[in-house]
């Protein structure tokens, strides 16, 4: 039996971004009946939330969800249920050996958050300069704000963060 649900999103304010959501819905199996959004509010990621009304079998809502997660859709919560919230850290150039281990080691020590991916990339290899992307997955945490966790980490290993 379909059943509604209730889904959050936060979606760059990019043309495709609702439209990359909407056909991982379809796919899916999921029918939607409604959008939410305003574009003049954004959330403190830069992002636009979005809140959608789906139809679908409730046995499709977790393959529908995980499928938006996995095709890096940041999806804030399903149902009522808070989802994980990914973040993505830029370094502009690469941290030296002991600073990207310390940044390690500093997520591994939190209980709400883990490494999702990691990548570096040589932009200017006759200068030497590079980028190393973490991407950290954060658990919803009891104070509503999983963002706290990169805070600390980016405080604890003297790293500037910008959001």
């Amino acid at each position: 039996m379909v059943r509604t649900y209730t889904v959050r999103l936060e979606l760059a304010d990019d043309p495709s971004q609702l439209l990359h959501a909407l056909d991982v819905i379809a796919n899916h199996g999921g029918n939607v009946c409604s959008v939410s959004y305003d574009r003049d509010t954004v959330t403190p990621r830069g992002n636009v939330p979005v809140e959608l009304a789906i139809e679908v079998d409730p046995d499709r809502l977790d393959p529908l969800v995980t499928g938006l997660e996995e095709s890096g859709v940041d999806v804030v919560d399903a149902d009522g249920a808070q989802r994980a919230t990914s973040v993505t850290v830029l370094f502009d150039e690469s941290p030296t050996e002991t600073a990207l281990g310390t940044v390690l080691q500093a997520v591994g020590e939190e209980r709400h958050v883990s490494l999702s991916t990691l990548s570096w990339t040589a932009t200017e290899a006759a200068s030497g300069r590079s980028c190393t992307r973490i991407r950290l997955v954060a658990e919803p945490t009891v104070d509503g704000d999983p963002f706290q966790v990169v805070r600390r980490l980016a405080e604890g290993c003297s790293y500037r963060l910008v959001e």
